[in-house]
């Protein structure tokens, strides 16, 4: 009979354990009567909270249907503790088989076999979590491509308009805007602060130069009593302003 196997376990926090029911089935008890005599131990809470895990299992019934079943896990130490109550030449027999399966058992996982086994399997689990985390970033970053590529188009146009070397005047965008001409434009702009009149040209105010919002236009007009040409410059708003101006304004 292989002890390790039929009386010996690993759980899932990879500590040695038995069950009450492993106890039950070797020393010939009811289930029952185990888990009353480890409820009954008279031994300290910081031991069994030690020693003992009572946990639970589905046990399906007989005319169809389950039910909780309340079994313990208990270690090399709150089985030696528990059998001391196990009396005779038979339980003394069975109580030898679990301690020899302790110690094959832990012998078994202090092995460099065991250990070089184990290291390989935390190995491999690594190397599936770092592919599934791969996996889940490609297609986070497909994703991302496919959205990108739907905005580039967008994107492209919006950098042609703002960056476009068309200008408007402020009357063309004083209609735009719903107002009635560019003087309403640039009393409004002028209340908010952002225009200024200087020498008969309305220009920005110092927190609003440098944006691209305006350039300026020239045009050349003849002076009444000499005729002699002469030239005048004034504000005209780029896409970047005219941009700028619907935000203001909506």
């Amino acid at each position: 009979m292989d002890m390790n196997k039929n009386l010996v376990l690993k759980n899932e926090e990879g500590k040695l354990i038995t069950t009450s029911k492993i106890v039950a089935g070797i020393f010939g008890k009811r289930h029952d009567n185990v888990l009353k005599d480890i409820r009954e131990m008279e031994c300290s809470k910081e031991f069994r909270l030690l020693n003992f895990k009572e946990t639970f299992e589905m046990r399906k019934l007989p005319l169809g249907g389950a039910v909780k079943s309340p079994y313990f896990e208990m270690t090399k130490d709150g089985f030696g503790f528990l059998a001391m109550g196990y009396r005779g030449a038979k339980a003394a027999r069975f109580k030898e088989d679990f301690i020899r399966a302790f110690n094959r058992m832990e012998d078994m996982l202090n092995s460099d076999e065991y250990i070089q086994y184990r290291f390989v399997q935390i190995v491999e689990k690594k190397i599936k979590q770092l592919e599934a985390e791969l996996l889940d970033n490609q297609k986070l970053i497909g994703c991302q491509q496919e959205r990108i590529a739907g905005l580039s188009p967008k994107a492209e146009y919006t950098e042609n308009v703002l960056n476009s070397p068309d200008t408007y005047t402020s009357t063309q965008m004083a209609k735009e805007l719903g107002l009635r001409h560019a003087k309403q434009l640039h009393l409004e702009l002028k209340a908010r602060g952002i225009l200024f009149k200087q020498s008969d040209q309305w220009m920005l105010c110092s927190g609003y130069t440098g944006k691209g919002y305006t350039g300026t236009r020239t045009f050349m007009y003849p002076d009444k009593k000499t005729e002699i040409p002469r030239t005048s410059t004034f504000t005209v708003w780029t896409e970047k302003g005219r941009q700028f101006l619907h935000g203001i304004f909506q």
